[in-house]
């Protein structure tokens, strides 16, 4: 009797678990979702797109750069500062351990700085961080993407998170196939596609802004 009780009450316990779970996705997929189609109708009619460069600025300005990961530990970045012009190409160079990824992961807003400052644009990275990231694009090595999208679902997705104007969105997808010949796979889902095929799509997406950085 008493196995059969615990039994029953542990039944009901993840009953009650499961019917939460499912509740709480429910609200945080609607919340979301909600959320997103603001951003999207804010975007389509905003005029002025949120974070137009600031006139006279550089795409990219760093300086006196410090970064260290804990209070007693010696720094990963010490005092860097550079710029990189319009049209310019600029790499980062050095040993294991030099800080070379820590400093694209200030740029980028990945992680906050210990001192100094970043401009994308005109926009500080830490001030004005959604302004800073609309001028840049970033591809990581690992070419993370949504697989259960199709190619062009995900350009679509892109140019929504960048406000990208719906009249210019074909011309501009037809421009980068133009370039990176995805051909008929881009309306097939990205899950089927090679190492080399998810690092066009993320080239792709990463570009379909046209980013001054």
């Amino acid at each position: 009797m008493a196995f059969r009780a615990v039994l029953s009450l542990t039944n009901m316990f993840f009953g009650y678990m499961i019917r939460y779970l499912i509740i709480f996705i429910r609200t945080r997929t609607r919340a979301y979702a909600i959320h997103y189609l603001k951003i999207r109708d804010a975007m389509k009619n905003n005029k002025k797109t949120l974070g137009t460069p600031i006139d006279g600025s550089l795409p990219l300005e760093v300086k006196n750069l410090f970064k260290k990961y804990g209070k007693k530990s010696d720094y990963a970045v010490k005092d860097i500062s550079f710029s990189c012009a319009e049209g310019e190409v600029v790499g980062i160079l050095g040993a294991n351990g030099a800080g070379k990824s820590t400093t694209l992961k200030c740029i980028t807003g990945m992680i906050p700085l210990s001192s100094g400052t970043i401009t994308v644009s005109g926009y500080d990275v830490s001030k004005n961080p959604v302004e800073a990231k609309r001028n840049f694009s970033f591809v990581t090595d690992n070419h993370t993407v949504f697989t259960k999208m199709t190619g062009m679902q995900y350009l679509s997705f892109m140019s929504d998170v960048y406000g990208v104007p719906y009249e210019k969105r074909d011309e501009k997808i037809q421009e980068l196939e133009g370039v990176f010949k995805l051909g008929d796979s881009i309306n097939k889902l990205i899950s089927g596609y090679s190492h080399g095929m998810k690092q066009k799509i993320c080239m792709m997406g990463s570009l379909i802004h046209e980013p001054r950085l």
